[in-house]
């Protein structure tokens, strides 16, 4: 199953960061007045509903379950959300935040060899530090609306496109070598979430040993070093 979202996630990544406007990000109404209480309160259901999530799978995990570990009534866990379709919305938001366009900081001026290293790294660093994450949403992006799909679509199309606009950047500054930096993009994210997706077969290995060899590899593919 892992494998048939793997190819499903691989392709909605091929797809051009220009081809639609952006989405919305999908509503989670909650019934509680206070906005900051509503936001720590979701926080903690979030770290709850992953772990079970991930033991489970979405569909064999259940609301009073979550409860049970939370430490919280169904009808008190009902206060912060509607559905399990949108505590799923809400986890996957949170693995956005901490593996999305936000948490890249790539920067924005200087040398394109040393703005992509530094890019790649710390986009590495998050998928390898959030895998179990990453690999739930791999799991359970099929359970997904077509409105939270597509707004996590373009989330990952907002990664890309920050690793596209370097290479471009250097090709045009005569440091890279490169044919297609759209398809070099595409292939960039998907070598990064390696780290979560075959990290059996990574094991023997350090995280930082992985990480060192694949940005090697991947700037001296733009350079030619």
């Amino acid at each position: 199953m892992l494998a048939r979202w793997s190819y499903q996630r691989i392709w909605s990544l091929s797809m051009s960061p220009n081809q639609a406007s952006t989405p919305t990000a999908p509503a989670v109404p909650g019934r509680l007045k206070d906005p900051s209480l509503l936001e720590e309160r979701r926080r903690q259901l979030v770290e709850v509903a992953t772990e079970v999530f991930f033991e489970k799978g979405f569909d064999r995990a259940s609301v009073n379950e979550i409860a049970e570990r939370w430490g919280q009534s169904v009808g008190g866990l009902y206060r912060y959300v509607r559905s399990k379709d949108d505590i799923l919305v809400l986890v996957c938001s949170e693995i956005f935040r901490r593996i999305g366009p936000d948490a890249l900081d790539a920067p924005d001026v200087g040398d394109p060899a040393e703005r992509f290293r530094s890019a790649f790294i710390t986009y590495c660093e998050n998928i390898q530090r959030h895998s179990r994450q990453v690999l739930l949403m791999y799991r359970e992006y099929g359970r997904l609306s077509a409105e939270a799909r597509a707004h996590f679509m373009d989330q990952e199309s907002q990664v890309l496109l920050a690793f596209r606009s370097i290479v471009e950047d250097g090709v045009a500054r005569g440091v890279f070598t490169c044919e297609d930096p759209e398809l070099f993009a595409v292939d960039c994210v998907t070598r990064a979430h390696s780290l979560a997706l075959k990290g059996w077969a990574l094991a023997p290995r350090s995280p930082q040993a992985c990480i060192a060899t694949m940005t090697s590899w991947t700037v001296r593919c733009l350079t030619g070093g």
